[in-house]
């Protein structure tokens, strides 16, 4: 998986899970206290990212969102959802195609 496929389906488990959308692929980093846009790296195995979301009523939040090989997991307002499950199909939906091939 590319970094840029890593990050299509990070992006779709997000908007999916929530039912919201990520600004921009918007990122905040706590150390410098700024926005950028976000990189497979800002993923990192077990590392926190907070990401930029809105919904449809233009309200914004801001999620913490925490993603390995094994689980997938978003805080959002005291909220917190384990989409492991739908990150897992997607990895093995990866692994399924690069066999095939």
């Amino acid at each position: 998986m590319t970094k840029k496929e890593k990050l299509n389906k990070i992006h779709e488990v997000i908007e999916e899970s929530l039912g919201l959308t990520w600004i921009d692929r918007l990122v905040y980093d706590y150390n410098t206290k700024s926005y950028h846009s976000a990189n497979s790296f800002d993923f990192c195995k077990g590392k926190a990212t907070y990401i930029y979301l809105i919904d449809d009523k233009k309200k914004t939040y801001m999620a913490r969102v925490v993603v390995d090989n094994e689980s997938f997991k978003i805080s959002i307002n005291g909220t917190k959802v384990d989409a492991s499950a739908h990150w897992q199909e997607l990895l093995s939906q990866e692994t399924v195609s690069t066999i095939t091939k």
